[in-house]
C-alpha cells in the first residue's frame, strides 16, 4: 500500500464462499451501470443492472427485473436481523443475468468491544479461542466467529442451508460502524469471520497477519522481475511460500 512494486500476490483460499471486502453504501444502488433506455415494448426487457438491498427496503418496491440482487442479511449491524429477508431472496431469485450468480449474502461485521455489544464473548468463554471478555485480540476473535456463524444461520432459514452455503458472500466493512480502533482486534475479527466460510475465496492483501493466516495457496504475478507473463503457482500457506521463495511478499507490512 505504501510502496510501489512489481509483483502482486493473489491467496487463493479454500476457506470462504467466494467471500470479498466491500463497503456498501445502504439503498437500492446499481452494482453496475444500467443500460441505455430502450424502445418502450410490451414486455419487460431483462436489465444488466444488479442491486444490492436489505433492510431499509422492506417497505418499499423492490427494483424490477435486476440482473442479480446481493442481500444484505443482518439489520445494520452483526447480529440484527433483517426482517425481509425472505421476500428479498425470492426477489433476487428472479434476476436474469447468465452470467453473474443470481443471488448474493452480505453480512454486516464490526468489532464493538465489550460495552458496547451484549453479544460480545463474555469472561469464561473457550471455544473457539479462550476469551476473558475484554477488549482483545482473542475475544474479538470469537466475536467474529459467533457473528459470521449467526449471519449464515439467518440466510439459511430464508433460503435454505444448502443455499446459503454455495451462494457467493460478500463482508460489509464500515469503519464508522461499531468497529474498534485498534488494528490488531480488528484484524483478528475479520480473520475468523472469513475462516468460517467454506469454498473458495481469492483475495490480495499487503498485511502479513492477515497473509498467515487464511492462505493455503499462493499464485505470484510477474515473478521476480515483475514482467514475467506466466503465473508462479506455491502451493501451501504463505509461510510455506516464504520459505521457498527466500523472501517476504513486496509491499508486506510487519
Amino acid at each position: 500500500m505504501h510502496h510501489s512494486f512489481g509483483r502482486r500476490l493473489a491467496m487463493i483460499t479454500f476457506i470462504a464462499g467466494a467471500l470479498q471486502l466491500f463497503a456498501t453504501a445502504y439503498g437500492a444502488q446499481a452494482a453496475t451501470a444500467a443500460p441505455e433506455p430502450a424502445r418502450q415494448t410490451a414486455k419487460l426487457q431483462p436489465s444488466s443492472t444488479g442491486y444490492d438491498i436489505s433492510y431499509p427496503q422492506c417497505s418499499a418496491a423492490f427494483p424490477k427485473s435486476p440482473a442479480f440482487g446481493i442481500i444484505g442479511v443482518n439489520g445494520g449491524l452483526a447480529y440484527a436481523t433483517n426482517p425481509c429477508l425472505a421476500s428479498e431472496y425470492a426477489w433476487a431469485q428472479t434476476s436474469t443475468s447468465a452470467g453473474q450468480p443470481h443471488v448474493s449474502f452480505y453480512l454486516n461485521t464490526g468489532n464493538p468491544g465489550p460495552v458496547a455489544s451484549t453479544h460480545w464473548p463474555p469472561p469464561g468463554t473457550t471455544t473457539p479461542q479462550a476469551c476473558d471478555g475484554s477488549w482483545s485480540q482473542a475475544c474479538a476473535y470469537d466475536y467474529g466467529w459467533s457473528a459470521a456463524q449467526d449471519s449464515f444461520s439467518k440466510a439459511a432459514a430464508a433460503s435454505g442451508s444448502s443455499a446459503a452455503r454455495t451462494a457467493p458472500w460478500w463482508l460489509d466493512v464500515e469503519t464508522a460502524n461499531s468497529w474498534s480502533n485498534t488494528d490488531l482486534a480488528t484484524k483478528e475479527m475479520l480473520m475468523t469471520a472469513l475462516g468460517q466460510f467454506d469454498g473458495t475465496m481469492i483475495f490480495v492483501s499487503h498485511d502479513r497477519m492477515f497473509l498467515r493466516g487464511l492462505s493455503n495457496r499462493v499464485l505470484e504475478l510477474g515473478g521476480e522481475s515483475g514482467l514475467d507473463a506466466q503465473p508462479h503457482a506455491y502451493p501451501g500457506s504463505y509461510v510455506e511460500y516464504v520459505a521457498r521463495s527466500g523472501h517476504e511478499a513486496p509491499g508486506v507490512r510487519r
